[in-house]
C-alpha cells in the first residue's frame, strides 16, 4: 500500500484504510466477519458518507486486483469495466498534476460514488491527500456546507445550470470541472460572468476519466488539450485514439469524431449517431449547437425549442436518413400504448432554418415528446430513445 493511501480525510476527519477493510458493507455497517474481536467500526452514516462512497473505499482496500467500474450507457446497454489501480492512479496524477493539487486543499464530491466521475474524485483524494467533502448527490452543490470554500469541486453540467438558474454562491466551489454531457455554445457564453476557472474534461469510463481537457472560460477556444503524457491521433473515419498511463500505455479507440486544430481537437460528435443524407455525413451534434445559438436572435425558433431538444436521423426512401429535431415537452400528455409518443409541431417550418444550416443540416420535421430517457447523472440516452421511438417516427413521420 502507498503511504499517501494509508486513509483518507472526509468530511473533516481522517478515515484510515483499516477502517475500510474491516467494514462489511453487505453487513449494513457490522464489523467484517475477518476483522479482529473487538474491533472499532465508524458509523459512516452518522458522519454523512453516502453509501456509495463507502462501497467504493472498501472495494479500493479490498484483496481485489481490480475496481469495477460501469460505462455510462449513453450510447448502448451499460457495460461493467474492470479497471486496474494503477492506472487510476496514473490518472490521479494527471490531473493532480494539471490543477496544481497539494496536500490539504479542500475540495467537494457532490457527484454519485458508483459513476467513474465520482469514483476518480475519490482516488485523486487519497493521491494528492486532499480535505475532501463529501454528500449525497445533489443539483444545489453550492447549499451543503455552508461557509465553507473549496479550491476544486467536479459537476455534470446540469448541476450548474441550476446553481445558475437560481443565482446561487458558485463561487465558492472554486474551479469547477465539468463531464458528462455536452455543453451548447450559449450556455457557454453564461459562463463568462463566474468569477472562477471552468474546464470540460474528455474521456470515458475506459480512460478512468479525462484525458484531454479544454478550458470554457475565460475567452476559452473550444479546444480540447491532451494532458501531459497522453497520446492521441485520429482515424482514417475521423475518430479519436488516446492512449497513456491510465489506458495502461493501450491504444483506446474512442467513437468520437474531432477535428484537427493546432495542437489540439474539436469534438464534432458521436460517430454512432452520424446521419447519412444522400452520401453526406451530418454531425446531431453540431447541428443542435447551431440551433442553440440561433434560437437566441430567431424569435420564432425560441418560441418553440423551449426545452431540450436532440436531432436525430430517420429513414428516408430517396437520401437514406434525413434529420429531425426531437424537443422535450412536458405539458404533452403520455398517450397510453405508447407513453413516449408525441407529435409533430405543426408551427415549425424547415424554410426558416434555410439561410443558416446547410440543405442536408435542416429538420424536416420537429417532434414533440413528453420526456427523454436520462441516465442517473442527466445525460440522455440517444441509444435508448432510438429504441424506444423507432413505430412513433416511421407512423408519424411518414
Amino acid at each position: 500500500m502507498d503511504e499517501r493511501e494509508q486513509g483518507i480525510r472526509l468530511n473533516g476527519r481522517f478515515y484510515p484504510a483499516e477502517a475500510f477493510m474491516r467494514f462489511d458493507v453487505g453487513g449494513h455497517g457490522h464489523a467484517h466477519p475477518s476483522a479482529e474481536p473487538g474491533a472499532a467500526v465508524p458509523d459512516f452514516q452518522a458522519d454523512g458518507i453516502p453509501e456509495a462512497v463507502v462501497e467504493f473505499l472498501c472495494q479500493w482496500w479490498s484483496s481485489r486486483t481490480y475496481i469495477l467500474a460501469h460505462t455510462s450507457g449513453s450510447t448502448g446497454r451499460p457495460r461493467s469495466i474492470r479497471l486496474s489501480r494503477d492506472r487510476m492512479r496514473a490518472s490521479a496524477q494527471l490531473t493532480a498534476d494539471f490543477f496544481h493539487f497539494r496536500q490539504g486543499m479542500p475540495a467537494l464530491l457532490a457527484l454519485d460514488a458508483r459513476h467513474i466521475a465520482g469514483k476518480m474524485m475519490l482516488v485523486r483524494a487519497l493521491w494528492s491527500r486532499l480535505d475532501l467533502w463529501v454528500t449525497p448527490p445533489t443539483s444545489r452543490p453550492d447549499l451543503v456546507y455552508p461557509g465553507m470554500r473549496f479550491a476544486f469541486c467536479p459537476l455534470v453540467p446540469t448541476q450548474l445550470w441550476r446553481m445558475l438558474e437560481a443565482n446561487g454562491d458558485v463561487i465558492r466551489l472554486g474551479t469547477l470541472l465539468l463531464g458528462a454531457a455536452p455543453i451548447s455554445a450559449d450556455r457557454i457564453i453564461a459562463l463568462e460572468s463566474l468569477k472562477q476557472e471552468v474546464f470540460q474534461g474528455f474521456g470515458m469510463t475506459e480512460t478512468c476519466s479525462h484525458m484531454a481537457l479544454r478550458q470554457l472560460n475565460p475567452q476559452g477556444d473550444g479546444i480540447y488539450r491532451a494532458l501531459p503524457g497522453v497520446n492521441w491521433r485520429v482515424d482514417q473515419e475521423g475518430c479519436l485514439l488516446l492512449r497513456g498511463a491510465a489506458t495502461a500505455n493501450r491504444w483506446i479507440h474512442t467513437h468520437d469524431r474531432v477535428q484537427l486544430d493546432g495542437d489540439g481537437f474539436r469534438w464534432l460528435g458521436r460517430a454512432d449517431w452520424v446521419i447519412n443524407v444522400g452520401g453526406l455525413k451530418v454531425h446531431p451534434e453540431q447541428v443542435e449547437e447551431r440551433l442553440n445559438i440561433l434560437r437566441l436572435n430567431m424569435p420564432e425558433l425560441h418560441s418553440l425549442l423551449t426545452g431540450d431538444f436532440v436531432v436525430l436521423g430517420r429513414s428516408d426512401p430517396h437520401k437514406g436518413q434525413v434529420p429531425i429535431c426531437v424537443v422535450e415537452d412536458p405539458s404533452i400528455i403520455p398517450n397510453t400504448p405508447n407513453p413516449y409518443a408525441g407529435a409533430v409541431d405543426t408551427r415549425f417550418s424547415p424554410d426558416c432554418l434555410k439561410p443558416h444550416l446547410k440543405a442536408e443540416e435542416i429538420p424536416r420535421i420537429m417532434l414533440r415528446i413528453p420526456q427523454f430517457p436520462r441516465s442517473s447523472m442527466g445525460k440522455i440516452l440517444r441509444g435508448a430513445l432510438y429504441q424506444k421511438f423507432p413505430l412513433f417516427f416511421e407512423t408519424i413521420c411518414g
